[in-house]
C-alpha cells in the first residue's frame, strides 16, 4: 500500500511539474513576445524622437536665418521668443538686452505707437498689419511693417502675441524717388 501511495505520489508530482514547466513556457513565450513588441515600440519612438529633434532643428534654422524679425511676447509684454534679426531691427545691443525687454516700457515702441498695437492684439485677439516709423537709440528712423498675430491658449483666451516686423525704409525710398520721377515727368 506504501508502495503504491508512493507511486500515486509520485505520478502526482510528475504530472504537476510537467504542467508546471509547460506554463513555464507558455510564460516565456509571452514574455518574449512582450519584450519583442517592447523593443519595436523604443525602436519606434527612438525614430520619433529623432524625427522631432530634425524638423525642429529645420524650424529653427528657418527662424534664425529670416530675413525678418521674429519675436513673441507673453501676456504682460516680456519677449520670450525672438531671433537674431530683430536685435538688428530694435537696435538692441545684445540677446540679453532683447531678454529683459518688455514692448511695454521700452520707449522707441512706445513713441512709435507699436506697443499700443501689441495691447490692442493681446486685448481683442485680433491680428492686424501695420507700418509705422520706428526711431531706436543709435539707429536711424525707419519705416518699419509688422505683422502681430495672437497666440491661443485652450482656444479660448490670448496667450502672448507673435510679430513678425521688416525694416522697409529701402522700398519707401525707392518709392518715394519713382514719385518723384513721375512727377518730373
Amino acid at each position: 500500500a506504501n508502495a503504491l501511495e508512493s507511486f500515486e505520489l509520485y505520478r502526482m508530482v510528475q504530472k504537476a511539474r510537467d504542467g508546471l514547466e509547460i506554463r513555464v513556457k507558455e510564460r516565456t513565450l509571452e514574455l518574449a513576445e512582450t519584450n519583442e513588441k517592447l523593443q519595436q515600440e523604443i525602436i519606434e519612438h527612438k525614430q520619433s524622437e529623432e524625427a522631432l529633434r530634425r524638423s525642429e532643428e529645420k524650424y529653427r534654422r528657418l527662424v534664425e536665418n529670416a530675413p525678418l524679425g521674429i519675436l513673441t511676447i507673453d501676456p504682460a509684454g516680456q519677449i520670450v521668443d525672438f531671433n537674431p534679426m530683430l536685435l538688428k531691427i530694435l537696435g538692441s545691443p545684445s540677446p540679453e538686452a532683447i531678454r529683459q525687454m518688455n514692448v511695454f516700457d521700452f520707449p522707441p515702441l512706445l513713441e512709435s505707437g507699436i506697443a499700443n498695437d501689441f495691447l490692442r492684439c493681446l486685448t481683442s485677439g485680433m491680428p492686424g498689419t501695420f507700418e509705422k516709423i520706428y526711431r531706436a537709440v543709435g539707429i536711424t528712423e525707419m519705416n518699419l511693417r509688422y505683422h502681430l498675430s495672437p497666440i491661443w491658449e485652450d482656444g479660448n483666451r490670448v496667450g502672448g502675441v507673435q510679430a513678425i516686423l521688416e525694416d522697409i525704409s529701402e522700398r519707401r525710398k525707392l518709392e518715394n524717388q519713382l514719385h518723384q520721377a513721375q512727377k518730373m515727368e
